[in-house]
């Protein structure tokens, strides 16, 4: 985060430099913040991943790597039926938000970059309000069930299962980075559909 904050104040401060004109200043200021603002959210997402590796919550005791939310949610299925309509409730919703991301690159690719007959730039209006209901629905759907998912997991007789619960500070450690990591995809997610409705706004 500090270096984030350094690179953005390095940008401001040569905006500022490179031009004595005022509007001329503004108008790089606003150019740097459109620059930096991506760039830096890039920088806090890549910077999350070890320490979100590095305090995961489900730590793998056998099994293969990467399988323990799959193992977690059957041991839940198994040891606690009654969740079963909530779990698949949660991975339905999750799955239609990113079906619905997915769907709106594939409306850009199918009018856009690689049309049938004609190109529809019309296209990007309806992709983007599809991409921002999906990131949406993944966020909300995160956010509300995670608490809860640990707290369902504490109830689980550990002796058959295929991974380790780690204890509530590294959970919360792990939340903290992931909702930086949110956060950061979040924004570049939300600028790079400005940027395209932008560019066919304008040279569409």
């Amino acid at each position: 985060m500090a270096l984030d904050v350094f690179i953005l104040i390095g940008w401001i401060s040569w905006a500022y430099r490179v031009s004595t004109v005022p509007m001329v200043t503004i108008e790089y200021l606003l150019m740097v913040v459109a620059i930096a603002v991506p760039v830096v959210a890039l920088i806090t997402l890549l910077a999350q991943l070890p320490y979100l590796h590095q305090n995961r919550y489900l730590i793998p005791v056998s099994g293969r790597f990467g399988t323990q939310h799959y193992h977690a949610n059957q041991a839940l299925m198994q040891q606690q039926p009654d969740l079963k309509s909530r779990l698949i409730i949660v991975n339905v919703v999750r799955i239609i938000g990113y079906a619905l991301g997915l769907y709106a690159l594939w409306l850009l690719y199918a009018n856009i970059l690689a049309p049938a007959f004609t190109v529809d730039t019309s296209i990007v209006y309806p992709a983007a309000a599809f991409a921002i209901i999906g990131l949406l629905i993944v966020l909300t759907t995160g956010g509300v069930w995670l608490p809860r998912f640990y707290d369902y997991l504490q109830l689980l007789d550990n002796k058959t299962l295929t991974f380790k619960l780690a204890g509530s500070d590294r959970f919360r450690r792990f939340r903290f980075h992931l909702y930086y990591f949110k956060l950061a995809f979040s924004i570049l997610w939300i600028v790079i559909w400005a940027l395209i409705i932008g560019y066919i706004y304008y040279f569409g």
